[in-house]
């Protein structure tokens, strides 16, 4: 946030720039939203880490075993192909030179910095705070890489802007041949039926507290946003029935 005042001291303006942690609130006089300043930002941040997302998935083991396994055999593989160690975008574990890892949200990359100090891997591992498409050679990568792995899947498989990212990365930070983990993604889905899914975008009232209700003929056109999949987890739901067999 820029700033500026006089000084009365010296009579000259001071110019500068601040930075503010800003949380939105219900404004209980309008009923809108309105950002209030947070005093404490590294209790605000610890907040967001504790109930973001990102913890849920690195205690999903499946998920990070099954990355570890792709990543394994892709060095293998590339070894086996090139036969020189790869210069990897992570797995130093397995036998990369270096491992170059991007997290534009700073809070996380500390605490991917302090996680891999405390693993003895400060040597071979730079933690960016940055989009990966803010990345440069040679800048930041002394060279082009061997070897990407990307995290950017979400429930939707690709609503995070993968495809971009993939392209930019191919573009300007990777080799022609390099390594992509995960090289191909199958959706696997089901059709099922439930009332608590039904209602979360629909209701069967026509009336509440007396006053009558109307629906015109596009009510089932409405999503209710721009967002027309909510991620949950199915088996959270009491009154799932299932319709068919899970599909690819």
């Amino acid at each position: 946030m820029p700033y500026s005042y006089l000084d009365e001291d010296t009579n000259e303006v001071v110019e500068g720039v601040s930075s503010v942690v800003l949380s939105s609130r219900l404004n209980p006089e309008s009923g809108g939203l309105m950002w209030v300043e947070e005093e404490d930002s590294a209790e605000t941040y610890k907040n967001v880490v504790s109930m973001s997302q990102m913890t849920s998935m690195l205690r999903d083991l499946d998920r990070n075993a099954a990355y570890e396994h792709g990543i394994r055999r892709g060095i293998e593989k590339f070894i086996a192909t090139h036969h020189r160690r790869p210069i990897a975008m992570l797995a130093a574990r397995h036998g990369a030179e270096h491992v170059y890892a991007c997290e534009m949200f700073q809070t996380m990359a500390d605490i991917a910095g302090a996680v891999i100090d405390a693993n003895g891997l400060c040597d071979k591992v730079t933690v960016f705070s940055l989009r990966s498409t803010q990345l440069t050679v040679p800048e930041h990568l002394p060279v082009r890489a061997d070897m990407m792995v990307s995290e950017l899947f979400d429930s939707l498989l690709l609503g995070e802007g993968l495809l971009p990212t993939l392209a930019h990365a191919r573009a300007h930070l990777l080799t022609p041949d390099a390594v992509v983990i995960p090289q191909h993604a199958t959706v696997f889905a089901k059709l099922v039926a439930s009332d608590t899914l039904y209602r979360m975008n629909s209701f069967d009232q026509t009336h509440i507290d007396s006053l009558a209700l109307a629906r015109s003929k596009d009510a089932w056109k409405c999503t209710g946003g721009a967002r027309v999949a909510l991620p949950l987890h199915i088996n959270t739901i009491p009154d799932v029935v299932d319709l068919t067999e899970v599909v690819p």
